[in-house]
């Protein structure tokens, strides 16, 4: 395997200390989901709605209460005028009341609402507004938030079961005043309850004042405990029987709150809040409307309870989920005042339907029935509309900097209702790292210093990049072990080092998740998560997450890995095998190869580590090349207390030299040309290589000119080939493993691959000139050879450099997608950024020097944490000019056409004169069939490419536009 890997920084330079971790909490992005005080908070909004709309949910009884008592003279129609105007005062003051929780949290309204609520029982009270404990939820929860929610919502139908049982038995005994104290009085303890755990995950952040962008569908739960109320009376049931039947209602409810709250995190909000609308419609025109019963009134007030219940719990969880989390306060209590208007005419328009059919109730239910199918028939709109944004990949409103709502679609939400679009919350930060291998990694850990709020997504549940996928038998890094690592943490040299000269893969991830500990970056990365797509909109990414997450981020930084995306070759009839078949780059956990015949197809570095790894698990092992490879051996063995002596005291010198030479290799380069000196002296040259290791070295520390001579190269190849016939026993295997052509790819260095061949169940097959085909119990050759097989690997490589790009839908200025900017090949300037793409960056991109990964990415995540460096300085410019008028909507980084273009010229120019650009390997893309072969590095060497970045800065970044 190559030196495949990711992203880190150079220099010893002072760092500042990371974030404090106490203000973690505080991270907008970053959900507990769980925990005591998550669950608490849970608690406490529970005993809060317990005793608000727990009270408010049993208005039937009061009504009836009223009807017979207080107020007999009047008509149902203007009693109900009482909680109507009650609950639209509560609603009404939504706006307000989420401004002030933006202003100041939760904590200073529920002292305040406490207080009048239990010593004004019946008064509309701040501290009863139903989204406020709602609020504070939304904070701690995002993949739980709507059963937390439901959970939570669930205390109001509580008290609906309990306080109309209460009232009823207390009112004939103690009188109506001494009730009404009796309750306060519980309610006294409950809420000091939930002023003791609810609070926000978040610091209260002031916000002018703004009506919410959002339709939100109407609903009137009171108004329709109310009707069920009257007509149970008028069915010639007790006022007794009728406010059980309330707290029916409320108990079916309060089900209904928290086991679909489960349900929803699982298939998806909008899904179950559309299907519990409609099952809501039906209960309606299906059996309470035809039922005449008391059996049927039952039925009715249960099923119906369960499923109103429903969509009144997921109403908050939807605004959560459509909107910034630190614009909730002011959005849901928008929502509620847009609700109040049902509030304050529902039961009036009731109570006058009731008048007007001399008493009957049927035009009531109609227009019940009615109103829910007109907020089923939103919902629906709104899902299909939902599903078209999706689709796009566009956001529901183009005012992209006031927290509005994005969406896309959840696949492992489309079991329910189909292909339907799920809304998610869009986030805003700073900078978003895509990919944790070593490239995401250090991007994360510079931007981290720039006092940036950044995410970082890995696809893997592990950190790693390259090295977590590819962990077949046998994968190395073929760089010396002291240079594959991070240059920038000198102390961690000291205290975490290697002992073998090359590195296994388990000990490269190790490492890697040793860097993220040791410097604490775990709170910003989440695991298990690809990007699916990025949208430039209004100088800022708009990302969306395969968890369904939607990102806002000023700056974006892809770490995808050079070699990343894996290449299945088009063999016939590769679907038709019946055994197991693997790639490299996806490899499992773990096999047993034992008393199997496998087949290996490929033989690149990794092919060449897994043969060997194979050769003595195998029963059989057959090796079927196109091109066989020049394999120097590595040299590999412990690292020696000498060498770590000597390490330790060059460190700086070594790392110095990795930087400035062609190679990015700790090795001695030569200047010598190879035709300068005798034969005797080349032949002893390069048995020294030999013996001591290292392909790169057999490259560039024989001689200066291997890699840009023909007659030098010819040398170093027929070198080669005269040690695989030495080796090599079998003169047929021997014939088929050399070379016909030069030295000319990358070099390829593993100890034993010649020697492999020499066991009596190792096999070697030329399929370049005699093509295979699979079928179903193995490979077949043109030849007609059959091969009976157990397993086929794939050791094809990768559609390298930018394969993994095309899994991704991005685009950038005036709609562009990268796909088409790449139609005639990748290309990126500098291999980081490119024209059309303002603030996005690519880590080991296209044209990037060929060369050991770990420097190049220090030297690329330095230049594009430069760039972002400068352009949040010219913030304080931008700032200056958007007070004198001018509209500013945040910095811009983007390099010139002719910039991009240039630095393409020149890799094809350098490129041309060197052997590679005939040996026709994943350096240009002709390992994938069909790709459009381009240069896609900078063979001249990565020093003078560190030279050609450092000369950009120091002029000030002239190949980029103006940075506001």
């Amino acid at each position: 395997m190559d030196s495949k890997g990711h992203a880190s920084e150079s220099s010893m330079e002072v760092r500042q200390e990371p974030p404090n971790p106490e203000e973690k909490p505080n991270d907008a992005q970053s959900f507990p989901d769980g925990g005591l005080q998550a669950w608490l908070v849970v608690l406490g909004a529970f005993f809060g709605l317990f005793i608000s709309f727990g009270w408010t949910n049993c208005v039937g009884v009061f009504q009836e209460y009223y009807e017979t008592h207080q107020l007999a003279s009047f008509s149902p129609s203007t009693v109900s005028w009482i909680p109507a105007v009650s609950m639209c005062t509560i609603f009404i003051a939504g706006p307000f009341v989420g401004q002030l929780f933006d202003h100041f949290g939760p904590r200073v309204l529920l002292l305040l609402g406490s207080t009048i609520h239990v010593f004004g029982l019946m008064m509309a009270s701040i501290s009863s507004q139903y989204y406020q404990f709602i609020l504070c939820i939304t904070t701690w929860f995002l993949k739980k938030r709507a059963l937390a929610m439901g959970i939570a919502a669930s205390g109001s139908s509580m008290g609906g079961v309990v306080m109309p049982i209460m009232v009823n038995r207390l009112i004939p005994i103690i009188g109506f005043g001494w009730t009404m104290r009796t309750c306060a009085f519980m309610m006294l303890g409950l809420l000091i309850i939930t002023n003791l755990t609810v609070r926000s995950r978040l610091r209260p952040q002031p916000k002018n004042f703004g009506v919410a962008s959002f339709f939100a569908a109407f609903k009137d739960p009171p108004f329709l405990l109310l009707a069920m109320a009257g007509f149970f009376y008028s069915m010639g049931m007790s006022p007794e029987l009728a406010g059980y039947l309330v707290s029916m209602f409320n108990g079916a409810s309060g089900i209904g709150r928290i086991l679909p709250g489960y349900i929803a995190d699982k298939v998806g909000n909008f899904n179950v809040s559309l299907f519990a609308a409609c099952l809501s419609t039906i209960l309606v025109f299906g059996v309470w409307l035809p039922g005449h019963s008391h059996a049927t009134t039952i039925v009715f007030a249960s099923l119906f309870g369960l499923s109103t219940g429903t969509y009144t719990a997921m109403s908050p969880a939807l605004v959560a989920q459509i909107s910034d989390i630190r614009e909730i306060g002011l959005r849901s209590g928008a929502m509620y005042a847009f609700m109040s208007i049902a509030a304050l005419t529902g039961s009036p328009i009731g109570g006058a339907l009731i008048t007007a059919a001399g008493g009957s109730y049927w035009k009531l239910q109609v227009f019940t029935g009615v109103m829910l199918a007109v907020g089923s028939a939103f919902y629906g709109a709104s899902k299909l509309y939902l599903a078209k944004v999706a689709a796009l990949g566009k956001t529901s409103n183009p005012v992209s900097n006031t927290g509005s709502p994005s969406f896309r679609h959840h696949r492992n939400h489309e079991k329910a209702f189909g292909a339907i679009a799920q809304p998610v919350m869009e986030q805003h930060i700073d900078a978003m790292v895509v990919g944790l291998g070593f490239s995401g990694i250090y991007q994360l850990y510079k931007l981290r210093e720039l006092g940036l709020s950044v995410k970082a997504v890995e696809a893997a549940p592990e950190v790693g990049g390259t090295w977590y996928w590819n962990r077949y038998p046998g994968a190395t890094s073929d760089t010396h072990s002291e240079v594959f690592r991070y240059s920038w943490d000198k102390e961690d040299l000291l205290t975490y080092p290697w002992k073998t000269r090359y590195l296994p893969q388990a000990e490269i991830k190790g490492y890697l998740k040793h860097v993220v500990k040791r410097h604490d970056l775990e709170q910003h990365i989440q695991l298990n998560t690809r990007m699916e797509s990025a949208h430039y909109l209004d100088n800022s990414w708009q990302i969306r997450l395969s968890t369904g997450e939607t990102f806002r981020a000023r700056y974006l930084t892809t770490a995808l890995g050079a070699l990343s995306k894996t290449y299945f070759p088009q063999i016939p009839g590769l679907d038709t095998f019946t055994g197991e078949m693997y790639h490299t780059g996806n490899w499992p956990d773990a096999h047993d190869f034992s008393k199997k015949c496998v087949g290996v197809i490929g033989n690149g570095s990794t092919g060449v580590q897994l043969i060997i790894s194979l050769a003595d698990q195998a029963k059989q092992l057959v090796s079927f090349q196109r091109h066989p490879q020049h394999v120097v051996p590595n040299g590999d063995g412990q690292v020696t207390a000498e060498d770590r002596k000597r390490i330790n005291k060059n460190y700086d010198e070594i790392w110095k030299n990795v930087k400035t030479n062609i190679s990015g290799h700790a090795i001695t380069e030569s200047s010598i040309p190879a035709m300068s000196v005798t034969a005797e002296e080349r032949e002893r040259v390069f048995e020294q290589v030999w013996k001591t290791g290292n392909g790169i070295k057999f490259l560039f520390g024989t001689f200066g000119d291997i890699a840009i001579s023909d007659e030098a190269n010819k040398e170093a190849a027929d070198f080669i080939g005269r040690n695989i016939k030495h080796i090599v026993k079998d003169p047929i295997k021997a014939r088929t493993l050399t070379p016909p052509g030069g030295f000319n790819r990358r070099p390829v260095t593993a100890n034993g691959y010649y020697e492999t061949f020499n066991k009596e169940n190792v096999d070697v097959v030329d399929v370049l000139n005699t093509p295979m085909e699979i079928f179903p119990n193995g490979i077949k050759l043109s030849d007609g050879t059959v091969y009976n097989l157990d397993v086929i690997v794939f050791a094809t490589g990768f559609d390298a450099v930018d394969g993994m790009y095309h899994e991704i839908s991005i685009v950038g200025q005036s709609g562009r997608t990268l796909e088409d900017h790449w139609a005639d090949g990748a290309k990126a300037y500098l291999a980081t950024t490119m024209n059309g793409f303002p603030n996005m960056f690519v880590v080991n991109g296209p044209q990037g020097p060929l060369t050991n990964v770990p420097p190049l990415i220090e030297t690329q995540v330095d230049f594009i944490t430069g760039l972002i460096a400068t352009a949040e300085t010219s913030k304080e410019k931008m700032a200056t000019e958007s007070q004198n008028g001018n509209k500013q909507l945040g910095p811009v980084i983007e390099v010139t056409q002719e910039a991009e273009d240039g630095w393409l010229a020149k890799i094809n120019e350098i490129g041309a004169m060197t052997v590679f650009a005939k040996g026709g390997s994943w350096l240009t893309g002709a390992n994938v069939d069909g790709k459009k072969q381009v240069f896609l590095y900078y063979v001249g060497g990565v020093g003078n490419y560190n030279r050609v970045v450092q000369a950009e800065i120091d002029a000030g970044y002239p190949s980029f536009n103006r940075f506001y």
